[in-house]
């Protein structure tokens, strides 16, 4: 069986200085069979941006100071997953991260 994900990648973040906060979402949708221990990685530049906050409506997030991931996610087709996190900017002109990095299905 054959598992295919995809994700979609909003932020609120249009011009911001250092020491803002921005929202940073992603929504992955199951577009196969069921998946389970499903895990997304997200990675930045920690020079340029911090982790403030990180949260899931499935898994286990993990957060260290370059990435973001969640792991254990199981989900049915069609379903969709949100992945939420909220970053400081640490200094104007940074980076935004480019979007989802890698995702697998087990």
């Amino acid at each position: 069986m054959s598992t295919s994900i995809s994700g979609d990648v909003v932020t609120t973040a249009a011009s911001l200085s250092a020491g803002e906060e921005f929202t940073y979402t992603v929504t992955i949708t199951n577009e196969g069979g069921a998946a389970t221990n499903a895990s997304f990685v997200q990675t930045f530049d920690d020079t340029e941006l911090e982790v403030v906050s990180a949260t899931t409506t499935e898994g286990t997030v993990t957060t260290t100071s370059s990435s973001v991931s969640v792991d254990g996610m199981s989900f049915e087709p069609q379903e969709t997953i949100t992945v939420t996190i909220v970053f400081k900017l640490k200094a104007s002109g940074a980076t935004l991260p480019p979007g989802i990095v890698s995702y697998t299905v087990d």
